[in-house]
């Protein structure tokens, strides 16, 4: 299989941008607790690498229902903990491997998850079968627990080379679910680049954002939030971007048009605008 091309490296984000985006940030409903709520993680790696996978383009809800029933099925911990009690046994990655090649990727789908997503409409695999996968690459590189992919986080040769064969998996070759993995693994600097985020991102600089950016986005406006809200990160700010968006999607419904989510965007831009000519007005004045 040929080398996939690397992540592009955007250009540093544009100063404007990211004063309309820490704006937008500080009108979030939940900022001042963000943090805290950013540190639940899923409390093995078998969650992760299901989550991490079948997230796009679910919902939330799906994504839930996969991981209680594989939960379930198998006895396993709790699915978010900060951390499991003392002596609870952590499951590994050798172990997903085996719950899946015990069945076949295409029982497992059927009788276990109840969920027979493909990767894509044309030319998808099962997403169980893509859990397979990426769980192999994982183990190949000695990931059984998440200390063990943590271990690779400091260390940004290391951890290129992971991420490059996660993005080899079918299905995985934006990086969107590694990026989501590593998330949920504990970096606190990733961020998942989906429609949710993207929407929120673009509405805030007025263009479309492409996913490379979200993340220099982010961690851009988390430094500049950091004094107002100490320790938050793109993954808090990711989270409650993710949260803020689907409950808008959810109060006005799937008949909501495209047209209209523009509509509704650029009235909170032009919202956006009149607080910053406001601040500009205050600013001129104390000259």
């Amino acid at each position: 299989m040929p080398d996939l091309a690397p992540p592009s490296s955007p250009d540093p984000p544009l100063v404007p941008e990211v004063d309309a985006l820490v704006e937008a940030l500080r009108h979030l409903p939940g900022m001042s607790d963000a943090v805290g709520r950013a540190q639940s993680w899923y409390s093995c790696l078998p969650f992760c690498i299901l989550a991490a996978v079948f997230s796009i383009n679910s919902r939330y809800s799906v994504v839930r229902g996969v991981l209680e029933r594989y939960r379930d099925r198998y006895g396993l911990p709790p699915i978010e903990v900060v951390a499991l009690p003392h002596g609870t046994h952590e499951p590994t990655v050798s172990e997903l491997i085996g719950h899946i090649q015990a069945l076949g990727a295409d029982r497992f789908a059927s009788q276990v998850l109840l969920n027979r997503m493909r990767t894509s409409t044309r030319g998808g695999i099962l997403k169980a079968q893509a859990g397979l996968d990426f769980a192999r690459v994982l183990a190949a590189h000695g990931v059984e627990r998440k200390h063990d992919a943590r271990r690779f986080l400091p260390n940004p040769s290391a951890l290129a080379d992971l991420v490059r064969d996660l993005r080899r998996v079918h299905g995985q070759a934006s990086g969107i679910s590694v990026d989501y993995f590593l998330m949920n693994v504990g970096d606190p600097t990733r961020v998942k680049a989906d429609r949710w985020v993207l929407r929120f991102l673009g509405a805030s600089v007025a263009r479309d954002v492409h996913p490379a950016e979200a993340r220099p986005l982010l961690l851009a406006a988390s430094q500049r939030l950091e004094s107002e809200y100490p320790g938050i990160n793109p993954r808090a700010l990711d989270r409650l971007i993710w949260a803020h968006q689907t409950q808008w999607d959810a109060l006005h419904g799937s008949h909501v048009t495209e047209a209209d989510r523009l509509r509704a965007e650029i009235a909170r831009t032009e919202e956006r605008l009149g607080r910053l000519r406001g601040r500009l007005t205050k600013l001129a004045g104390s000259d």
